[in-house]
């Protein structure tokens, strides 16, 4: 390796090489915590309160999901004004869902069902994503052909 003959060469390597150092430590502690905590609170979720009984809070679960589907198809907006709305809609039934793990955790046809709504409410999620998205898309495109029809001078 060659040496550089010039001191302020050597240092302005070694003030590079530090610095490069420092953005990499800081970077990496600040991914590690952010990770750290992401997962603990997916796979460990904080459960206050008293513990839900198991079927009845389970019923209200599913019985959320076509509400929340109709909350969404109803009203302006895009995708994301859709997602809002469905989140919403679903917000009050779901917020006993991370203590129902534990509630139905002795009653085998009880878990099966809550991995089912699970299941259901993800899936409605995507499909109203990508209907309000086509949707969308079908009102430019209507509203662009009626313009360009009706409403030239």
């Amino acid at each position: 390796m060659n040496r550089p003959q010039n001191p302020n060469e050597l240092v302005r390597r070694r003030g590079r090489t530090a610095a490069i150092a420092v953005f990499f430590a800081i970077t990496t502690v600040f991914t590690v915590v952010c990770s750290a905590e992401i997962i603990v609170q997916v796979w460990w979720p904080e459960i206050s309160g008293p513990a839900p009984e198991c079927r009845p809070e389970l019923a209200k679960l599913f019985d959320s999901v076509p509400a929340a589907r109709k909350a969404a198809a109803e009203g302006p907006g895009g995708e994301k004004a859709a997602i809002d709305r469905f989140r919403r809609a679903l917000r009050p039934a779901w917020a006993s869902r991370p203590a129902l793990t534990g509630a139905c955790a002795g009653d085998q046809e009880a878990a099966q069902a809550l991995r089912a709504v699970d299941a259901l409410r993800y899936a409605e999620e995507n499909h109203v994503r990508h209907e309000a998205a086509e949707l969308t898309r079908r009102r430019r495109d209507a509203a662009k052909f009626r313009q360009k029809l009706f409403d030239q001078p």
